[in-house]
């Protein structure tokens, strides 16, 4: 009997009171969009800006590109119009690793040439994605392996493991020699980790993320820290788990592990000034995912300004609310919701009081005009009025769900590895459901070229006498090791194949070059058999059949 009346009771509760709320989403919506990844010859989306970046499609000029994975653990771009369908695809043949956040290149200046960092055996290789074309050509590859990619004016720059930083050209020319990293001059900006219960892998709050934000400040996530680096030197600035905060014009960020195991900081990127927050401080984000005017230490909130960094008074003195670090914490200008230890509770403004509560296990949070819209773990999108906490609907959604921030479309939108899906309100009842439609997959071509009077590094030289096996890489004929190219065999000369003598013969037919190698690799252009070099630079050592 108890039991009966404990049910009958909830029921009453949040059947027979009528919600407050009158916003859009106050009736439960309707799909309207439902772009599944095998709509587009994938098996699942991947971000396309590194590991537990967001899954959303990113904006290049008029493209809007997503990633995927194939069947075959290849990974696949994907140029996705708002309606759904794809006008390109292309297959890169290897796996995904990042492509960078701004396009490069084209003769015209338009930018259209979007760089992505692939897994190629033990090391890496670069493709180039031709955003108007839809296709894509592989430009470099090496042996080292290099863990995300960006663009910086006309140039590509690598991270590797260790995270160096390694210059190219476009056309896939290594233009300097890896830059070393260097670790802070003060160590309180590299704080012992040992406590945060890190496993080397990225998380939401530190993803493999690399962002060439300006001249003298660049951001690196890398293995579940996020790292704040001078590009001339390559220095650490500061490097935390924490979340990377800012405001709405990059001005002032925070950097604010979630758990509280290592101190906050304070960065205005502009100066490459950084803080170091009191103890047990962590820097909540509002509705959008930008710096708030608070913070939260020992279980409450206080006000902050940023300009001087002192945390004022707090938000309520009398209150009895206690937050469990790293707790989701959204304001309106009368209340705050507040996501915390598996509770989801609102707080008047005015006072401090508690409005309503009720337990859930929250994973995002957002606030659209006075309706509160969450998913939960267990796969569920919910929306309850802010002003009394009723639920107002349910839907059920894939468990590894993100929900995006509402804009001003008046949709909800979701994000998983099997598809987007989005959500709106309509009047009438017969309407139909956009659905993904691609074009066939264009796999990826080979593109490395070697121009004539353009240069090459050989290493692993394997081999006696006068012929070696050998790898080579296009560098920069400033760089120690350079031999120049003084003349290119094509297949239409001699086919590929042949014995270095056939090769080392034809060279020899220009009174410049002093050796010859062959070109084997699967990334260079088919038509090309062998490269004559000589005019050897500085150090080099000059090898004559390879």
């Amino acid at each position: 009997m108890a039991i009966i009346s404990g049910a009958a009771f909830l029921w009453f509760r949040y059947s027979a009171r009528q919600a407050a709320a009158t916003g859009y989403f106050k009736t439960k919506p309707a799909l309207e969009e439902d772009f599944q990844a095998n709509a587009y010859g994938i098996s699942a989306f991947v971000p396309l800006l590194g590991q537990q970046t967001p899954l959303e499609p990113v904006t290049y000029g008029e493209y809007r590109v997503m990633a995927g994975v194939t069947k075959t653990g290849s990974g696949a771009i994907v140029q996705l119009a708002e309606n759904g369908t794809s006008s390109w695809s292309v297959d890169l043949n290897a796996p995904l690793t990042a492509c960078a956040r701004q396009p490069i290149g084209g003769k015209s200046g338009d930018n259209r040439f979007l760089p992505c960092l692939y897994r190629s055996g033990n090391g890496s290789g670069i493709a180039m994605v031709d955003l108007k074309m839809g296709t894509a050509k592989w430009i470099w590859e090496s042996n080292d392996y290099y863990v995300n990619i960006a663009t910086e004016g006309t140039q590509i720059v690598l991270v590797g493991d260790d995270l160096s930083l390694l210059r190219l050209s476009e056309q896939g020319e290594q233009l300097t020699e890896g830059l070393l990293s260097q670790k802070p001059s003060d160590p309180q900006f590299q704080p012992d980790v040992g406590g945060c219960n890190l496993d080397g892998n990225p998380t939401r709050e530190a993803p493999e993320s690399f962002e060439t934000f300006s001249q003298t400040l660049w951001v690196i996530g890398h293995k579940g820290i996020n790292y704040l680096v001078d590009p001339e030197t390559n220095q650490i600035q500061v490097a935390s788990p924490g979340r990377m905060i800012r405001n709405a014009d990059d001005t002032a960020w925070a950097l604010s592990p979630k758990d509280g195991c290592v101190r906050s900081f304070f960065i205005q990127p502009q100066r490459g000034h950084v803080s170091v927050l009191p103890e047990g401080t962590t820097v909540p984000a509002d509705n959008s995912g930008h710096l708030t005017e608070m913070v939260q230490k020992g279980g409450k909130l206080f006000k902050m300004d940023w300009t001087t960094l002192r945390s004022l008074r707090a938000v309520f003195n009398d209150s009895e609310m206690k937050l469990q670090t790293g707790s989701q914490v959204l304001q309106t200008p009368n209340a705050l919701y507040i996501a915390s230890n598996k509770e989801l509770e609102c707080y008047s403004r005015k006072n401090g009081a508690q409005l309503w509560s009720f337990s859930e296990n929250v994973k995002d949070l957002r606030i659209h005009q006075d309706i509160l819209l969450y998913t939960t773990e267990n796969g569920q999108l919910k929306a309850v009025s802010t002003a009394d906490g009723i639920e107002l609907w349910s839907q059920e959604i894939s468990e590894n769900s993100r929900l995006e921030p509402i804009k001003d479309t008046k949709q909800i939108r979701t994000l998983s590895p099997q598809g987007l899906r989005a959500w709106g309100v309509h009047s009438q009842e017969n309407y139909s459901i956009a659905k993904g439609a691609a074009n066939p997959i264009t796999p990826a071509e080979p593109g490395l070229t070697f121009p004539v009077d353009s240069c090459i590094r050989v290493s692993n030289v394997d081999g006696s006498g006068s012929s070696y096996q050998v790898n080579f890489s296009r560098v920069s004929c400033k760089l120690e090791g350079a031999e120049k190219i003084v003349r290119v065999i094509d297949t239409g000369q001699i086919e590929r194949g042949k014995t270095a003598k056939d090769y080392i013969s034809k060279c020899l037919e220009d009174s410049k070059a002093t050796s010859a190698i062959t070109v084997t690799s699967a990334i260079a252009d088919p038509k090309i058999s062998a490269l004559c070099t000589g005019q050897v630079a500085t150090g080099t050592t000059q090898v004559p059949s390879r």
